[in-house]
């Protein structure tokens, strides 16, 4: 059965005309507006906060239950690929909207979306609630310090060698 590219509605349910048109383009945008997208974005990190699948042992730190263990319910940190999920797109196509010509709306809000995922990754590492190496691998991030030699250039290091063996004199 000839279906549209997301497998979802069969062709033979439109027109020879739409038919066509869906063949020559592709499927129907999900997102078609800046403010669909935003909307859709709202609706992620309110479904995000309920994911509270996880667990982490804890204990109470002060009071009179001190020293009590407790499960803390542990909520995932937002991503582009789980928040294109969550909306049944592929990263790849999120980006390619605000790519095209005439999109500048969405681009903007695309741009605006990874900026709020990047600033909850970041919140959640410098709280230590993930491991800040993850959101630093995720986002391609490198810390480089120079600890040798203090922003001077390096130039050329001579280098001795002292024997400590005691030549045999027999």
């Amino acid at each position: 059965m000839d279906t549209q590219n997301d497998n979802t509605v069969p062709l033979q349910l439109f027109t020879l005309d739409q038919q066509k048109d869906i063949k020559k383009r592709g499927a129907p945008r999900k997102i078609k507006t800046a403010t669909d997208l935003w909307t859709r974005f709202i609706e992620y990190i309110e479904w995000n906060k309920e994911q509270t699948d996880y667990y982490k042992s804890d204990f109470i730190k002060a009071g009179q239950l001190a020293g009590t263990i407790i499960d803390v319910p542990l909520v995932p940190m937002l991503q582009i690929e789980s928040f294109c999920s969550y909306i049944g797109l592929t990263d790849e196509t999120l980006l390619n909207y605000a790519k095209r010509p005439g999109n500048d709306d969405l681009f903007g809000i695309v741009t605006r979306i990874k900026a709020e995922i990047l600033n909850d990754q970041v919140k959640r590492a410098s709280l230590d609630l993930v491991n800040p190496n993850i959101v630093a691998m995720i986002n391609n991030m490198k810390q480089r310090q120079d600890i040798t030699t203090d922003g001077n250039e390096i130039g050329m290091v001579n280098v001795s060698f002292i024997s400590s063996k005691i030549p045999d004199t027999q």
